[in-house]
């Protein structure tokens, strides 16, 4: 309860919807692990998957829970999986920039650049190779088969573009204007 009423506290009118947004943000602070997030618990999935894992830990930023949010990034950004590079970097860019947006924390982002500059670099690159597209990678993290995947492209270019934004409030208009044009 002390936990709960520390973020975002709304008064609803039902009792059944009120209480299924707090059930929420409980289950996934039942998910997480130390700083980290993981997609479930006690299970095959208990570790972090990029996008799903991204998303849980928005959950309660948007429902005012920034500093664990804010510890949640370091392990999120840290997160590689060879398979699924491209979706991941894509979800990495959006989750840090729709962070910024939401906390207006450029002290972090700033901090946090040597972990995610490199993302926009991979990214950069490898659509320079494919012109334009990425090159392809796993249908997802438990299915193997390597396809050009429209998620993938998506998400990345969302990523980028999103960051473009990002670099462009920060002052750094000339890495924006470079990000705009991929």
């Amino acid at each position: 309860e002390d936990w709960l009423e520390g973020g975002t506290r709304l008064t609803l009118p039902e009792t059944r919807v009120d209480q299924a947004y707090r059930a929420l943000l409980v289950g996934n602070m039942m998910i997480a692990s130390n700083d980290g997030m993981n997609y479930s618990a006690g299970n095959a999935y208990d570790h972090l998957y990029q996008a799903e894992c991204g998303d849980a830990m928005r959950s309660l930023l948007l429902f005012g829970h920034v500093s664990l949010a804010r510890r949640m990034l370091g392990p999120l950004l840290g997160f590689y999986r060879h398979a699924t590079r491209h979706h991941v970097a894509g979800h990495k860019l959006q989750m840090l920039a729709h962070y910024y947006w939401l906390t207006g924390d450029d002290a972090t982002l700033r901090a946090q650049r040597p972990a995610w500059e490199p993302v926009i670099g991979f990214l950069r690159k490898a659509r320079e190779q494919g012109g334009g597209l990425l090159p392809p990678d796993n249908y997802a993290g438990d299915v193997p088969q390597q396809v050009v995947s429209l998620n993938s492209n998506a998400n990345a270019w969302r990523g980028l573009r999103d960051m473009a934004a990002v670099l462009d409030d920060l002052g750094d208009q000339a890495e924006a204007a470079r990000l705009k044009v991929l």
